[in-house]
């Protein structure tokens, strides 16, 4: 969506202008050159200033990056798709509100022929400059011409009922796929356009549990591969690993994750047939002036919250982020508002979102994690989209989340212009979920072998996370995290030695303020999970507990482990499974759940303190099977 780091580089003649500018009276001097073209402009913003407080034209553009260059200018660089969006723009250049230094706008070249290889690419098909990487879980499905790690539309599809059919054969999971919403060209013709579908996956242990919810959308902006293949890949790792692996089925038995995996299907189906295009919207016409190539509306700029503030989006129609005739106007926009306010706890959602925005929630009951996966930037963002001024309430909790994000992936954590009307932003507004968006990677058309050994790796453990505290997020995410769990059983006194650490700074990127407590406990629950009412578990002494579990049946158990800090916050559940066997030699088993990838300035805190009574709220696990 924003930063626009190339995989590709060429090489220029030292002779040959890198940049180009552009005014009314020169703008055909250009017109060898191919669309999609990228630009550069300039914007006087002075120190503590961003662009979108001086100027509006950024907000008309479809940016890819922005950068202050010295204390009192910016350089932005966005997208240009055709003549007429040129025009328009040399003409907004010149605009008292609009104003671009020297009113002008500078076509980059290098940057542009380095986008026209990426889009040949993705049209011919790899031709060395990347990688041959074997397709993994899409190529059982159909996939995207040129790229066989990603699925296509249709591969999608076909995925939805195959998860659905596969969980049919696993034992107490459930699988379901609810047809949420019509696409824009289905609403015109049900021969044409597109179902815009959900699936939903939890475990069935929980019976009664008030379970955590994790909402995740990708593919709002067409022309981003990356991201249906990150969170369907996630979805199915999930859905294979239930019921063999520990820490993923304690928290599928106590979560809903909810999937929208093409969430802007029309739009999609011309981004992977026709590249050139570089289509980011929905394909409502929206106005019989706009090019074909410029018509429709950014679903990203058409949810409610702070719609229509025209320094996050656009009232042009031809606008890559043109927000729409009204808020919530779209289909594919009302199916996503209607199946989320469907989901999550009324009692948490504001009725007066604009004059309740900064309304702080309540840490311990407010239940869900929102996530809109993006294409490209490496970013985590999350609220407030429409200001980078204003401090969203519950900020300690959002920025814990976020920080831990960051530790895993590297992502920066802010972009410093304004979007309104996005999805995070109605999210955090409307239904009081913690919200987030991932920008993956670093292209639109990302590169098969950058997908496999980068962007899918780096984000499991976020994805995961993010489920595991989705009960109580602003709460869970500022407590500790077990980093390592392993239990040890002895047949011959039938004792079982559970050890682990925790921490709250092992996995902080900027060691913030959540990060700095100490652990005053960590306890141990056997076949019992620590959300069951009046469960207290086996505190750790100096790292480890000693339980008898002598009178248990040979099988396999369930070991469940949580931390709390100094603050009084208790953090994620983790959890491992042993087996009890009365003949068999002692066992010693790791948890499923990695250490620390990186050495951390602060060192982990175990727990010593004498025990203390919590008040969790859900029932038991399943028996072992």
């Amino acid at each position: 969506m924003m930063k626009f780091h190339f995989t590709f580089y060429l090489a220029f003649a030292a002779s040959r202008s890198m940049f180009v500018a552009v005014t009314a009276s020169n703008s055909n001097s250009t017109s060898t050159i191919q669309y999609p073209r990228i630009y550069v402009a300039e914007i006087n913003t002075p120190a503590g200033k961003e662009p979108s407080a001086i100027s509006r034209f950024p907000a008309e553009v479809d940016l890819l990056d922005y950068d202050r260059i010295t204390d009192k200018i910016h350089k932005i660089s966005f997208l240009v798709h055709d003549e007429q969006e040129l025009v328009s723009l040399v003409a907004l250049a010149k605009k008292t509100k609009s104003k671009t230094i020297n009113e002008t706008i500078t076509l980059d070249l290098s940057a542009t022929e380095e986008l026209r290889l990426q889009i040949t690419t993705a049209v011919e098909g790899d031709k060395g400059l990347f990688s041959d990487v074997a397709p993994q879980a899409a190529s059982v499905y159909s996939t995207i011409a040129n790229y066989p790690c990603y699925k296509n539309l249709q591969g999608s599809f076909a995925w939805l009922d195959d998860m659905v059919q596969r969980a049919n054969i696993i034992n107490g999971l459930t699988v379901t796929k609810t047809d949420i919403g019509n696409s824009y060209l289905k609403t015109k013709n049900a021969a044409s356009g597109y179902d815009i579908w959900a699936i939903k996956i939890t475990g069935t242990a929980a019976v009664g549990a008030t379970k955590g919810i994790f909402f995740i959308m990708s593919g709002i902006h067409a022309r981003e591969m990356a991201p249906p293949e990150l969170t369907s890949r996630w979805v199915e790792s999930l859905i294979n690993a239930y019921g063999n692996d520990a820490d993923i089925t304690a928290m599928l038995d106590y979560t809903e994750i909810h999937l929208v995996v093409q969430s802007n299907p029309d739009g999609r189906q011309v981004a992977e047939t026709d590249p050139s295009v570089l289509r980011r919207k929905n394909m409502n016409p929206s106005s019989s002036t706009c090019s074909a190539t410029k018509l429709g509306v950014d679903l990203n700029r058409n949810f409610p919250f702070k719609w229509g503030d025209l320094t996050g989006s656009s009232n042009n129609k031809c606008s890559e982020t043109y927000h729409g005739i009204s808020a919530g106007s779209e289909p594919e926009v009302k199916a996503i508002i209607e199946y989320t306010k469907s989901i999550f706890p009324a009692a948490q959602q504001k009725l007066d979102p604009i004059n309740q925005g900064q309304v702080t929630y309540v840490e311990s009951s407010t239940v869900g994690v929102f996530l809109d996966v993006h294409a490209y930037s490496n970013l985590v963002l999350p609220p407030w989209s429409y200001s980078t001024t204003v401090i969203p309430p519950n900020n300690n909790g959002l920025t814990a989340i976020r920080d831990k994000i960051q530790y895993w992936t590297n992502y920066a954590g802010s972009i410093g212009y304004t979007a309104a009307g996005t999805t995070t932003d109605y999210a955090y507004s409307h239904l009081g979920t913690a919200a987030y968006t991932f920008e993956l990677g670093t292209a639109f058309y990302q590169d098969c072998a950058t997908f496999e050994s980068t962007i899918y790796p780096i984000n499991l453990k976020p994805l995961m996370h993010l489920a595991k505290i989705s009960k109580a997020p602003l709460s869970l995410g500022q407590g500790p995290d077990v980093i390592s769990l392993s239990t040890s059983y002895s047949p011959a006194d039938g004792k079982l030695t559970i050890m682990a650490v925790a921490s709250d700074s092992a996995w902080s990127k900027a060691n913030v303020a959540t990060a700095q407590q100490s652990v005053t406990e960590i306890r141990a629950f056997v076949n019992i999970h620590p959300y069951t009412p009046n469960s207290v578990g086996s505190l750790l002494v100096n790292g480890s507990v000693i339980v008898d579990v002598a009178t248990y049946q040979d099988g396999r158990y369930s070991v469940y482990v949580q931390a709390k800090d100094s603050a009084g916050y208790w953090g994620p559940v983790t959890a491992t499974y042993f087996v009890k066997s009365s003949t068999a030699q002692p066992t010693s088993v790791p948890s499923s759940k990695p250490t620390s990838a990186s050495p951390t300035t602060r060192k982990p805190t175990i727990a010593t303190a004498s025990p203390t009574t919590r008040k969790p709220t859900r029932r038991p696990t399943r028996r072992p099977r």
